[in-house]
């Protein structure tokens, strides 16, 4: 019969190996990826230069796809979409790349009309801070809200005789951007 000191050392001696094992069995797969992670390209795929309305979500993601230096997807590796003009907002900020390279983003416009803009950017090996691609988008306005005086709405005149000035309303948004081709009908009281 064998000794309880030398089971228990036994035991011991057996866990160790395994453990050696396992691990020398999973530390060896991803080396190749380490030495091939730089991002060397950033590329638009989609989503640039659309039209949608002030304040609102644009219908299409924002999708660009990542690349290393040898040509393969860039799996992992992260970039961040920062509003640059138009004081909109995307959906998460920084996306990580999918097995193929990809990052999307969803992209919700400013309140004001005009060109908008964000950057895909990334912090280099040395900390620096890099603008790869950008995206624009065109808000338009949102739907006709109100009406806002445009010329002087208290005039002063003779009965019977035109005003000095024409009267004028600008229509506006909710957001006070105005709205073209909208028919007004001015009535007298």
């Amino acid at each position: 019969q064998l000794d309880p000191r030398w089971r228990t050392a036994g035991i011991g001696l057996l866990a160790a190996l395994l453990l050696v094992g396992l691990a020398a069995a999973c530390g060896g797969g991803d080396q190749e990826e380490v030495e091939d992670i730089d991002v060397a390209s950033v590329t638009i795929v989609s989503g640039d230069g659309q039209t949608g309305t002030a304040g609102m979500a644009l219908s299409e993601t924002l999708t660009v796809r990542l690349l290393t230096a040898s040509g393969k997807p860039a799996t992992g590796q992260t970039v961040t979409f920062a509003i640059a003009w138009g004081q909109g907002s995307v959906y998460l900020g920084t996306v990580a790349a999918d097995a193929g390279g990809y990052a999307r983003e969803s992209w919700t416009l400013g309140t004001y009309t005009g060109v908008h803009r964000v950057d895909v950017r990334s912090i280099t090996a040395d900390g620096a801070v890099r603008t790869w691609v950008y995206f624009t988008a065109t808000a338009k306005s949102d739907v006709p809200s109100a009406l806002q005086a445009w010329s002087d709405a208290f005039q002063r005149g003779i009965q019977g005789q035109p005003l000095p000035q024409a009267s004028s309303v600008k229509v506006v948004d909710r957001y006070g951007n105005a709205c073209e081709s909208v028919d007004v009908t001015f009535t007298a009281d």
